[in-house]
């Protein structure tokens, strides 16, 4: 849940965590369905100490236009539920990150509930 001026909003956020060779730590995520990618801040892979800038580097193309990133296998768990899955690091990303439909839907059924306030996420069988 978030509250802006006043104003409760809910939001489909997670706690994802990340592994890298600085360790594991988790990073906030929104579910978003309309979104092909997992999109992360840069300072997440800087963080994990990966040489994203080594990896090929792609367009996004959102609501606010077009930015950049560097496309990345990552090692990600949700729960008790871990999976490999490719992320973009973008400059563009500053804050939470972002889950979408090839690096998280292909791996888990989520329902949406939004006048309960619930979000279902169970793992796929693949």
């Amino acid at each position: 849940m978030r509250v802006r001026k006043g104003e409760k909003r809910y939001l489909p956020l997670v706690a994802i965590e990340f592994c890298g060779r600085e360790g594991r730590f988790d990073v906030n995520a929104l579910v978003d369905s309309g979104a092909e990618h997992n999109v992360f801040p840069v300072s997440v892979a800087e963080r994990l100490d990966l040489d994203y800038k080594s990896e090929r580097r792609v367009t996004i193309v959102g609501v606010a236009g077009q930015s950049s990133g560097y496309l990345v296998p990552a090692e990600l768990r949700l729960g008790r539920y871990w999976w490999a899955a490719p992320v973009i690091f973008s400059e563009a990303v500053d804050r939470q990150g972002m889950l979408g439909q090839l690096g998280f839907f292909k791996f888990f059924n989520v329902d949406f509930r939004y006048g309960d306030k619930v979000m279902d996420i169970r793992r796929r069988r693949i």
